[in-house]
């Protein structure tokens, strides 16, 4: 979601310079009925804040909610912390009636009946936006990765770009929308590609060039910062990390910390290896937009192109690949496990995948659509709150 603040504070231990922070978004939903609430319950939101402080935010629309991780060194203690808040959040909520579900899209909730948060920042993105700011009815995984040198973020940006469809891909988790199989495993993905300045950036020659993209579009009143460039990666404004943003909020807690350690792995060794992802070529950019379409249509079922070669291979071959390349990065981080549970990902398809395969059985058992989908809701959020 378009951001005020963000999870990233700096560092307590200079010695870790690829620090952590991990946002998550998820529904409110009525423990009943499973729908998502219209106004945010100020009793449970006030139990939440006085419990998580700063931690917790509101979103765009009152039916979702945000926790943030305070800074962390590894993917491991970002799980620990993401673990306990599921789980602190989710029996909150049950104290008030209602639920929390994380998923890129709300199986069956209708976007039309959804209420903006009473803020000035969304008031102004309501005006700017229109109908789309109701339509950006979607729950997303942030994560933020220190860069040592921030001056470096838009060339660790730009050699980033043709791994980002893999994230999305194993994050995918968001088939359903207002209670019909969409056909595509991340229809969050597809939906906020409605937004201006969304999906990929393109690749700055520099961070010189960035700078003076930003100011132009902000002397054009375009945007009032560059916090309003909702990109699938973008440097943060506040915080020298660069911020991963095209992740579905993951309903298991190990596909969020998987995630988050691959993109960990991937910035340190982007800095590590300044050479590596230099053969750019503008043609590049397009094939990598087709592996974004990919992944949102098929999730781990995706084939992806190599821009280089120009050859198509197996999502599970490609990622293995991508491990192997941040394999030494990923030991020394301590995410082996990790690193691990993502291949497992790409064995037995991401949330979006397994939900498709669920509701697909469950039709051809008889099962009316509805039916099918709202069973798998109180799954999802069975599966958040687990922690």
């Amino acid at each position: 979601m378009p951001r005020r603040s963000e999870a990233y504070r700096p560092p307590k231990k200079a010695a870790a310079p690829f620090t952590i922070g991990v946002e998550e978004e998820y529904f409110v939903v009525d423990r009943r009925t499973l729908d998502c609430v219209k106004r945010m319950p100020r009793r449970f939101h006030n139990e939440a804040k006085t419990t998580f402080g700063e931690r917790l935010t509101r979103e765009i629309l009152q039916s979702m909610i945000e926790i943030s991780t305070p800074v962390c060194e590894s993917a491991g203690e970002a799980l620990a912390h993401l673990s306990t808040t599921r789980r602190g959040l989710g029996k909150i909520a049950g104290r008030h009636g209602l639920r929390i579900l994380g998923t890129g899209a709300h199986p069956f909730a209708d976007w039309r009946d959804q209420l903006h948060t009473d803020k000035p920042r969304y008031k102004d993105m309501a005006e700017a936006l229109q109908a789309l700011s109701v339509r950006l009815h979607f729950c997303g995984l942030h994560v933020h990765c220190a860069v040592p040198d921030p001056s470096r973020r838009i060339d660790v940006m730009n050699r980033s770009l043709p791994f980002l469809p893999l994230f999305l891909a194993l994050s995918s988790s968001s088939p359903f929308w207002r209670g019909h199989s969409t056909g595509l495993v991340s229809y969050r993905a597809a939906g906020y590609s409605e937004l201006p300045r969304s999906g990929l950036p393109a690749p700055f020659e520099s961070a010189q060039e960035y700078d003076l993209f930003v100011r132009k579009m902000v002397r054009a009143r375009a945007i009032p910062d560059a916090s309003h460039l909702w990109w699938t990666i973008r440097p943060s404004v506040r915080f020298p990390t660069l911020e991963l943003r095209i992740a579905d909020s993951c309903p298991d807690v190990a596909d969020a910390a998987a995630i988050t350690a691959l993109y960990q792995a991937l910035v340190r060794f982007l800095v590590r290896r300044p050479a590596f992802g230099r053969d750019w070529r503008p043609h590049f950019w397009p094939i990598i937009e087709e592996n974004r379409w990919r992944a949102l249509r098929y999730g781990t079922g995706a084939p992806i192109i190599d821009p280089r070669s120009g050859r198509a291979c197996s999502f599970k071959t490609s990622l293995d690949a991508f491990l192997d390349l941040i394999d030494a990065d990923v030991k020394a981080l301590g995410s082996k496990r990790h690193a691990a549970h993502a291949r497992a990902m790409a064995r037995h398809g991401s949330s979006g995948v397994r939900q498709l395969r669920l509701y697909e059985g469950m039709r051809r058992k008889g099962m009316g659509p509805m039916q099918a989908i709202r069973r798998i809701t109180a799954q999802l959020a069975d599966e958040t709150e687990r922690g």
